[in-house]
């Protein structure tokens, strides 16, 4: 009689799978992330019964993700789901999956907001999954938030998530490079992760994103690049409080042309910040 699969040979057959694709570390990964997901069990419980049968109820949906992963489809879309700065994210192909770098972008606005001691607003320009919007407002008792996005499939799937996290935002329609005329409301903060990916760039890019994440929230034409960093220090002149403050991500070679456009349209304390791995990624400015 042939033994029952446990946990720790799943996840290596997985893992074993996976790898020509990913590299072992990612592959295994990626393993203990789908085995988690189908059983719902934390990485402490997991270790726990690393040698106990796998239910084999459940290797069916495994099996269906692993078709899917062959397929070089991203992960976090084939699960539907992604944890962004400690709140689940429900992401879908209409919109870019969060990265860790943008949670540091958060980390830089907490920052300067958590200073802040009456209410004020902030607003969050191309919103996608609304994941920077509700991690904002689960941080910032005295903020009211903001958030637009171009694409209405992007604001109701942003609208799931601030109300499956419990955060108050207040989404809205509007194209950042068209805006329309919004009187009556200004912002302490503006901030935004825009497309800033040159169209150049696909052909060094890993498949899963080239080939499903929307190409409008990340790529930009080669030959205009800061498009819509423009676009949002325009749309600040019109729309901030005095000596509020822009925050945006950026990419890591265009880091000093955005510290450069930030002071051309007058803002001050202009400052590039580094991520994790060293890289030139945000830029901020008072106005």
């Amino acid at each position: 009689m042939q033994s029952r699969e446990t946990f720790d040979m799943l996840v290596r057959r997985l893992t074993v799978t996976l790898e020509p694709d990913h590299g072992l570390a990612e592959a295994r990964s990626l393993a203990l992330l789908v085995v988690r997901y189908v059983t719902r069990l934390s990485q402490a419980a997991l270790l726990h019964d690393a040698h106990e049968p796998f239910p084999k109820e459940l290797l069916p949906k495994v099996n269906n993700i692993l078709r899917q992963l062959k397929k070089r489809i991203p992960v976090q879309y084939v699960l539907g789901e992604t944890e962004f700065y400690g709140c689940r994210i429900r992401v879908s192909p209409a919109v870019l999956i969060p990265r860790p770098e943008t949670e540091e972008l958060v980390n830089e606005l907490l920052h300067k907001a958590g200073k802040e001691t009456v209410p004020f607003r902030i607003l969050d320009v191309g919103t996608g999954s609304g994941c920077i919007a509700v991690a904002l407002a689960k941080e910032l008792s005295k903020a009211e938030i903001y958030a637009s996005d171009v694409s209405e499939e992007s604001l109701q799937l942003a609208r799931e998530n601030a109300k499956e996290n419990r955060a108050k935002v207040h989404f809205f329609r509007e194209d950042v490079l068209n805006p329309g005329h919004r009187t009556g409301v200004t912002y302490r903060y503006i901030v935004s992760n825009p497309p800033y990916v040159p169209e150049s760039e696909k052909k060094i890019m890993q498949p899963e994103v080239v080939y499903h994440e929307p190409p409008g929230a990340l790529f930009v034409p080669d030959d205009d690049p800061l498009l819509f960093y423009r676009a949002i220090l325009e749309y600040a002149y019109n729309h901030m409080e005095k000596g509020g403050w822009v925050l945006v991500e950026t990419h890591e070679r265009f880091a000093e042309r955005v510290k450069d456009l930030f002071e051309v349209y007058g803002m001050k304390e202009v400052e590039v910040k580094t991520d994790i791995n060293g890289k030139e990624r945000f830029v901020g400015g008072r106005r």
